[in-house]
């Protein structure tokens, strides 16, 4: 079950990139897709120009380690 789960946010999160990048906003199109699925695509197109964060790949990479901790002691408590 959870395979599906870990599927569908990383196809979210490159329908969210590929998203972004049509707008200029490619990292911020992937965090979207992570962090709010269909919803952040919505959003990135909502988001004012020329505000870009910084760190947001370091950002998406703490997010994702932080899934696959909870996956993995998911996993281990069963």
């Amino acid at each position: 079950m959870w395979v599906y789960w870990v599927a569908s946010v990383l196809l979210s999160a490159v329908i969210g990139g590929l998203l972004g990048r049509r707008v200029g906003k490619a990292r911020e199109g992937v965090m979207l897709g992570v962090l709010l699925g269909p919803i952040g695509w919505v959003v990135l197109f909502f988001l004012p120009k020329g505000l870009r964060p910084q760190n947001i790949g370091y950002s998406v990479v703490v997010i994702l380690l932080v899934i696959l901790a909870l996956l993995v002691i998911n996993a281990l408590v069963r």
